[in-house]
């Protein structure tokens, strides 16, 4: 496991290994809004969010909240949107552009994948290259720290990519998405540790983050941890419950189930002896407190080595 603790941008701290909560519409459901408030009230330390939605959602989101995204005392990284257009389900009118625009809008501290945004399949992992150069010259002037995300799932195909890639102090960090590195964890664990090698020794970028994307399992998070992933981000923390003592995830109705004595869990249990309608209101916020909550200690926990 690699430890470290960065400052980054305005003093911003950012410790790893660190799991980033994100939020995307690749599976919006009716409370996506209400999911994007709850994530910039509850001033979470750090969170990400897609340029696309952020830019194609603007008129809906309300300023309160786009204002509180682009003030976060924490950090916020911002997803090129890429993988909106990639889905096939989402307007093809994004491009390049837009993301940059969007980017020095919302006053994002990380952009995350600054790769070829109009999806070809014919594109090679260069062209990729050539087009995050000319987009990283032109946040040069802004405070942005960026993430180049190597799409490729074989070994070759990312010493190729490595071979061209140039780096500058802005630089943060290299991302692979976890469902590249096989179907296996066997596998995914072997692909890992040769990605690793080669990213940190034989090409010598050991000061880059590694940044392993998709990935939220809490038992996956620790055993990737000890293998040198220094950033995770996942959904799961929205869509399924934490279960403290096992490690792993339930149906996120069950919360009151699980036994659990956090602070969120305690309050929901009063309040369900005072008053149902509350509870039943109150439920989904609570209940995603205890999820962040969970992560977070879990996160600290791998960081002390108690995990």
């Amino acid at each position: 496991m690699i430890k470290r603790k960065l400052k980054l941008i305005n003093n911003k701290i950012l410790e790893t290994p660190e799991f980033i909560p994100s939020l995307t519409s690749i599976k919006r459901y009716d409370n996506y809004f209400d999911l994007l408030y709850y994530l910039t009230n509850q001033k979470i330390t750090h969170f990400m969010i897609s340029a696309y939605d952020l830019y194609y959602l603007k008129t809906e989101i309300p300023n309160e909240i786009y204002n509180q995204i682009s003030n976060s005392n924490g950090l916020c990284f911002m997803d090129s949107g890429g993988f909106e257009i990639y889905t096939g389900v989402f307007s093809k009118n994004w491009n390049n552009d837009l993301l940059i625009k969007t980017a020095k809008e919302i006053n994002s501290d990380i952009v995350v994948s600054l790769d070829k945004i109009c999806v070809n399949p014919k594109n090679s992992f260069l062209e990729d290259l050539s087009n995050y150069n000319i987009m990283r010259n032109r946040l040069k002037d802004y405070q942005q720290f960026y993430e180049i995300v190597i799409h490729g799932k074989h070994i070759s195909t990312i010493r190729s990519f490595l071979d061209n890639l140039e780096i500058d102090k802005k630089l943060l960090a290299i991302c692979i998405p976890e469902r590249n590195l096989g179907n296996s964890f066997d596998i995914r664990c072997e692909n890992l540790k040769t990605i690793l090698h080669l990213i940190k020794e034989e090409y010598g970028f050991e000061e880059l983050l590694f940044h392993l994307m998709g990935c939220s399992h809490p038992l996956l998070l620790k055993k990737y941890a000890e293998l040198g992933v220094e950033l995770f981000d996942g959904i799961h923390w929205q869509d399924s419950l934490f279960i403290p003592t096992k490690t792993d995830f339930t149906d996120l109705s069950r919360l009151m189930d699980i036994n659990c004595s956090c602070r969120y869990c305690y309050k929901l249990r009063d309040i369900r002896k005072i008053n149902k309608k509350d509870f039943e209101n109150l439920y989904m916020y609570y209940t995603l407190s205890h999820n962040l909550f969970h992560f977070k200690e879990l996160m600290k926990n791998i960081r002390s080595g108690q995990a």
